[in-house]
């Protein structure tokens, strides 16, 4: 991280957890200065203890944006190197006969689905083969978002607000008048940072799950070979037939057509019946010949 980087990020750390949420950065500008010390010493105890969980919130705080850092820089490399593998499986898994194929299958699934008869083990090789989308990796706005989980509590005043009657007397003087109240004020003070401490812990740990999630390696793609779509093809469809007898269509004997003239059930070229009287003509003929 750059000089400047730290720079911004102490200015982040100072303006989102300033010295004034303290009660004893809010009171000394009323106490008189030769008087600081003493008043100080009254309260050491719980402006101490203070003073540390702020400190810790602070260190938690840098460590914080040094993680988030960190991760949105190799997000962007991981999302590169992820966009060109996903480009990779694109030309692999997006040929046209690899795309028939599993529109095929699917068709097949939906069907065998449809009748009842798909297997659980065809529903599992399904499954498998079916193509898959890249692990995605977790970006920085969605761990941030996660955060709204355990949202930041408040750092206004609220409980902790200093009014008129306190700060008239904070003096050597007087302030034996309110020092239950400044007490009561600080153990409001020291609950409030015990939120605060809470949160950026919560913060950092989602941050470290972000950045182990990062350092995974993404998941090789593995493809089904066109051959073992095909051949898994083949087997819905044999399936889907199987029980179905597949008759051959009937036709119609062909009629035999009738010759325009001659009489039903006679065909052309057979012999015509011959009269009693003609066979007596013909047997004067063949005599008269002789």
């Amino acid at each position: 991280m750059g000089d400047a980087a730290v720079r911004d990020d102490e200015a982040k750390v100072l303006e989102d957890f300033p010295s004034s949420l303290l009660i004893w950065e809010q009171l000394k500008p009323f106490i008189p200065p030769p008087e600081v010390s003493e008043i100080e010493s009254i309260f050491s105890r719980h402006i101490d203890a203070n003073q540390a969980k702020l400190d810790h919130i602070r260190a938690m705080y840098r460590v914080l944006l040094d993680i988030e850092s960190r991760n949105d820089q190799e997000y962007e490399e991981k999302t590169t190197e992820s966009t060109a593998k996903a480009n990779g499986a694109a030309v692999l898994l997006g040929t046209p006969q690899r795309v028939l194929l599993q529109q095929r299958i699917d068709m097949l699934i939906k069907a065998l689905q449809d009748r009842g008869r798909l297997t659980a083990a065809d529903r599992e090789l399904h499954s498998q083969i079916a193509p898959k989308p890249l692990r995605p990796v977790r970006s920085a706005e969605v761990a941030r978002r996660a955060r709204t989980a355990t949202p930041r509590p408040n750092t206004d005043n609220g409980d902790r607000s200093l009014g008129l009657d306190v700060v008239g007397r904070v003096n050597v003087d007087d302030i034996y008048l309110v020092q239950d109240s400044i007490v009561t004020l600080m153990a409001a003070e020291a609950e409030m940072l015990a939120g605060q401490e809470e949160w950026v812990t919560a913060c950092v740990m989602q941050e470290v799950d972000r950045h182990l999630d990062l350092d995974k390696e993404p998941e090789a793609i593995k493809a089904t070979s066109t051959e073992q779509l095909a051949q898994f093809a083949a087997t819905l469809e044999k399936q889907l037939n199987t029980g179905v007898k597949v008759l051959p269509p009937v036709s119609a004997a062909r009629p035999v057509p009738r010759r325009p003239g001659l009489p039903t059930g006679q065909t052309r070229g057979a012999p015509k019946p011959v009269s009693r009287a003609r066979q007596r003509l013909y047997q004067i003929r063949d005599g008269a010949g002789m």
